[in-house]
Parts: C-alpha cells; sequence; structure tokens
C-alpha cells in the first residue's frame, strides 16, 4: 500500500538540472496529454508573453517617433510642410489609421511575417502623381513580386520590382515606385521577406510546451500536503476508491493544503518538498525571457524580468537598444520610403527624429542642454520650444565662450559671420562668465582695462552704463585710509584755570 500511494502521488522522482532535461521531460510530468509541437505559429508565438512584450516593445519605440520630412537648402535643412507627404508620414497615412498604429502594424509584420508592405496611392491618373495616403497591404494579399525589365528612356533599358496584389476587384500588378516595401530578414533572392518565427521555431516551440505542461502540471497534480498509511495491506477495490477519493478532493492546485482523512489505523505522513520547483517548470518557464530578449536584440529588462534590470544601467540600455536594434530597423525603413516616395538622391527627404528615446533622465539632459547652448549648438530659443514654452524675445541668437570673441566666431564660418548680438540684460551664464573676469581684476590677474575691452568685445550691444556699473566699483579711487595717531602727535591735554 506504501509503494501504491508513493507512486500514485508522485514521489519517485528523479532530479535533473535544467540543462540535462530529457527530451520528453516535460511532456511526461504534464501527463503525457500534450502534444510535442514541432513549430509554432505566429499567432501561437504571441500566445507566450516574452515573447507579445518583445514585440510590443519595438511596437511602442518605433509607434511613438515622428517621421519628419525635410528639404535641404542653401541654409541647411529645413522641415518642408509644403510637401504633400509631409503630414502622410507626420500625422495620418491613411483615413483609418494614425501614424502610430500604422507603423506599429508595420513592426508587427516585419517581424512576424518578415516584411511589409505599403501602396502609395496617388492623385490623378498618373503614376508620378503627388501621393494622397499610403496603404497598409496584407501580407497573405501579396502574392508574388517580379523582376521584369521595363524600358527607360535614357539607358533604353532598366529593371523594376512588380507586385502582383489580390484585391475586391481580383488580382491587380502594382508597379514598385508605388509599393513601400521592407523587408526585416530578407530571403536568399533578396526579394522577400522570411519571418523570424520560422528562424526560432524550435526555440520558441519547446517555450510553447513548457508553458503548456506548467498549466498541465498544475491543473492535473495531485499535491497533499501528505499521505495516511495503513499497516498490512489493502485489497484492490479499497485501493481504487481511495485513487478516486484522492484525485477528486485533492487534484489541482486549487486543493493544495487539504487533509487527507481515512479510517482503520491510517497514520498521516506530511510532505515538505513536493513543489513546482522540482519539476524545473519555474525555472524553465524563467529562462524562455532571456532567450526570446536574443531573438529580438533587447535586454530581457525591459521583457519584465526584474532580476536583471538595474536602475543604474537603465540608460546604456536604453543607448544599447536603440544603436543595436532600433537604428538598423529605422535605417530600413527609411530608406524604403525615401526611395519610393521621393526618389535616390532627391533633396528631399524623411527621417525618425529620435531624440525622445536617447534622452535621459531630467537632470542629465539639462547638463546636456547647457552644453550644447553654452557651445552655440543649440539656441536657447530652441530649447524652449522643445519643452513647450513660449518664446522670448532675444533668444534665437547662438551664444559662444567668451575665449571666443567675435572674431574667431567669425574665423570658424569663414569670416563672414555677424558679431553676436545679446539683449540689454545679461542671462545666466553670460553674467557668471562676467563676474568671473570681475574676480580676476579684484585679485590682480587682469588689469581693468584689459577686463572692460573683453567683455565689450563679447557683448557690442552691451549699453554703455551698464558696462560703466559693472566696473564702477573696481575703477573707483580707493579712499586713503586716515594716518595711525601716535603718541608723540597726540595733542597735549592742557587745564583750564
Amino acid at each position: 500500500m506504501f509503494n501504491f500511494l508513493k507512486r500514485m502521488l508522485g514521489r519517485n522522482r528523479v532530479s535533473y538540472p535544467l540543462d540535462a532535461l530529457p527530451e520528453d521531460y516535460f511532456l511526461k510530468i504534464a501527463g503525457g496529454a500534450v502534444p510535442w509541437p514541432n513549430e509554432v505559429t505566429a499567432n501561437g508565438a504571441l500566445a507566450l508573453s516574452p515573447f507579445y512584450a518583445a514585440l510590443r516593445l519595438y511596437q511602442r519605440t518605433v509607434g511613438s517617433l515622428p517621421l519628419v520630412t525635410y528639404k535641404d537648402g542653401e541654409a541647411g535643412r529645413e522641415r518642408d510642410k509644403s510637401n504633400p507627404a509631409y503630414y502622410l508620414l507626420h500625422a495620418k497615412p491613411n483615413p483609418a489609421m494614425s501614424r502610430a498604429v500604422f507603423w506599429e502594424h508595420a513592426i508587427r509584420d516585419l517581424f512576424l511575417r518578415g516584411e511589409f508592405f505599403a501602396q502609395i496611392i496617388r492623385k490623378g491618373t498618373g503614376e508620378g502623381g503627388a501621393p494622397a495616403m499610403i496603404l497598409p497591404v496584407p501580407y497573405s494579399s501579396v502574392e508574388g513580386v517580379r523582376l521584369v525589365e521595363v524600358a527607360d528612356a535614357q539607358i533604353g533599358k532598366t529593371f523594376e520590382l512588380k507586385y502582383l496584389v489580390h484585391t475586391t476587384g481580383g488580382r491587380e500588378i502594382v508597379p514598385g515606385r508605388n509599393m513601400i516595401h521592407v523587408m526585416n530578414y530578407p530571403d536568399p533572392c533578396s526579394y522577400r521577406g522570411l519571418s523570424l518565427v520560422s528562424f526560432a521555431a524550435q526555440s520558441l516551440a519547446l517555450h510553447s510546451q513548457v508553458q503548456t505542461a506548467g498549466t498541465a502540471f498544475f491543473t492535473n497534480a495531485v499535491r497533499p500536503s501528505g499521505y495516511i498509511s495503513w499497516p498490512g495491506t489493502v485489497q484492490p477495490e479499497p485501493a481504487n476508491e481511495l485513487a478516486k477519493k484522492v484525485t477528486d478532493i485533492h487534484a489541482g492546485v486549487a486543493n493544495r493544503g487539504k487533509t487527507l482523512w481515512l479510517s482503520s489505523g491510517g497514520k498521516w505522513e506530511p510532505f515538505s518538498d513536493t513543489t513546482a520547483e522540482e519539476a524545473k517548470i519555474i525555472e524553465a518557464l524563467s529562462t524562455s525571457v532571456a532567450d526570446i530578449a536574443r531573438w529580438f536584440g533587447c535586454s530581457p529588462g525591459d521583457l519584465g524580468d526584474t532580476a536583471s534590470y538595474h536602475y543604474s544601467t537603465l540608460d546604456a540600455d536604453r543607448a544599447a537598444f536603440y544603436s543595436r536594434s532600433v537604428a538598423p530597423l529605422l535605417d530600413k525603413i527609411e530608406l524604403a520610403v525615401n526611395d519610393k516616395l521621393f526618389g535616390v538622391g532627391s533633396d528631399t527627404y524623411c527621417e525618425f527624429l529620435v531624440d525622445a528615446l536617447l534622452r535621459g533622465d531630467p537632470a542629465q539632459q539639462s547638463q546636456i542642454d547647457t552644453a550644447y547652448i553654452q557651445a552655440g549648438v543649440y539656441t536657447r530659443q530652441e530649447v524652449r520650444r522643445w519643452k513647450n514654452l513660449p518664446d522670448i524675445p532675444g533668444l534665437d541668437t547662438p551664444l559662444f565662450p567668451l575665449n571666443q570673441g567675435p572674431e574667431q566666431a567669425g574665423e570658424d564660418t569663414g569670416g563672414d559671420a555677424a558679431p553676436v548680438e545679446v539683449g540689454p540684460e545679461l542671462s545666466l551664464e553670460e553674467l557668471k562668465a562676467v563676474m568671473e573676469i570681475v574676480a580676476a581684476v579684484e585679485a590682480g590677474n587682469m588689469p581693468v582695462a584689459t577686463a572692460q575691452a573683453v567683455v565689450k568685445a563679447a557683448f557690442p550691444n552691451l549699453p554703455p552704463d551698464r558696462l560703466a556699473e559693472i566696473f564702477a566699483p573696481l575703477l573707483a579711487e580707493p579712499t586713503p585710509e586716515p594716518a595711525p595717531v601716535t603718541e608723540a602727535d597726540a595733542p597735549t591735554p592742557t587745564l583750564a584755570v
């Protein structure tokens, strides 16, 4: 009877390290009722929480980045809001989707299908008309991609991709210039993309099996907190009755801890080590996070693994995720969109704004902004606009360090730069620089006349009365101190009679 209970309650287990588990280990602990999948479909992969978290990480990241259209000019590049594609890319590609939803849809297809299609609907009947909307094309609707020979007025002939697409009206051939096609994992011919799920099928199948086995384990496992043994032997009929009673009362994790009671001299024997960790399920589930993170090129902490998440490395993880994984993906999208909307070599192009993605914590970002302002890279007005603050007159002119006078600043731009103009009031940074010069004069390290010349050259629009006010204490004649009175010089006291 004792051996029967041991077999029924699962006491005869062999422990294995996680890296040396038999192939059918999880199948056996699930009771043999769970099939072992050879591969995982796209929808099946989304049922794995680490896979879903990784996909959503990319969707949120790319969907939140503005895609801005620029035009190069003599004064540098500027936002080209007059271009018909500007608001399609920046706000609403088509009447049914915002920019964020459009790119989240694109990222889903790039990872689950390996490629993304979007058809450009142009105004007018010609193929060279201005874009009116950009519509995503379902992956299943694209039957084929072919490289065909076409005539060219300049070189005689060339080649162009043609896309055979199923529509509600039948089949349609879409020319390559009207189809944005982004491939995440190109096939050997580089005409179609390959799904990430196809590469990671076996790995995802293992994680799916662990998850299914864990569900079956907790649902079907018998987990009383102990058992009762009898002296002597037990007949088959009472044994079967006992097995049914144990299963009905104690099967399932919700019944864990219930007391198993029998009479006729039964003795209670507690269990102390019948846990899920014994079956390695929890440990195996935790390893799936790191494995799927490797497939997606991100950190396990980004997928909710708090054991590997450290606030001190947050900025480093964010920068590594961008440079290693997000930047190459954004580059593929930008190249495909620029090619089909503006053409190769055009002075009009689009780029994702990644400043928000790389922005650090507020204290660190404040230091970066201050350094760029003082170096003349940003103007104070630009920083205020990024902070959604109203403009203040006089903050549109770049600053430069005081050790680079107007002559030196002009040399950096070929000698044609105009003197830097500042308002009548000094900013905090400028005032600090002036105070350092005043301190040098007070310490005797710089003549007053030289200090005045430096400040006047650095701030030519500073009113003379303001300049005089700053240096007035240094130019004032010092009041001579009275000579000490000695005993010899002291008047002789007289006594009036």
